[in-house]
């Protein structure tokens, strides 16, 4: 019985130190899967290829944008190109938080999906897990 109630308080600070450790921030591993069309039926780029993907992450200490830039416009370069899913390593996560999929084009960016997201969940378009 000691031992359970052990186990048992061993698990619920786990998930609490979890829990405290997303609020102070810490770094995370974004998982992103975009939906093969846009939401209008038309490829995601002119040619018909595939959303060159990078994520933007709002969070009390201001935007960072995943690979480049501080704000949805100003990204560059994207983390995948010609890609329907990406992975992005050492993203800067603070609660309350907001994640933007974006798909960057020479033009004007496309915003795939926004919103927040704890574990796994559906943003727009896109389908994104927080690890």
């Amino acid at each position: 019985m000691k031992k359970v109630i052990v186990l048992a308080f061993a698990v619920l600070f786990a998930v609490a130190g979890s829990a405290l450790a997303e609020e102070a921030g810490s770094t995370k591993t974004v998982s992103v899967k975009i939906q093969e069309k846009k939401a209008n039926g038309k490829a995601w780029d002119a040619f018909g290829g595939g959303p060159d993907i990078a994520i933007c992450v709002k969070t009390p200490k201001g935007k960072k944008c995943y690979p480049d830039g501080n704000d949805t416009m100003e990204i560059l370069e994207p983390q995948c190109r010609d890609a329907f899913s990406c992975v992005f390593t050492g993203v800067y996560i603070e609660a309350p938080y907001e994640i933007t999929v974006v798909d960057v084009d020479l033009a004007a960016n496309d915003m795939a999906g926004t919103g927040a997201c704890s574990g796994k969940c559906t943003l727009g378009l896109a389908e994104v897990e927080v690890k």
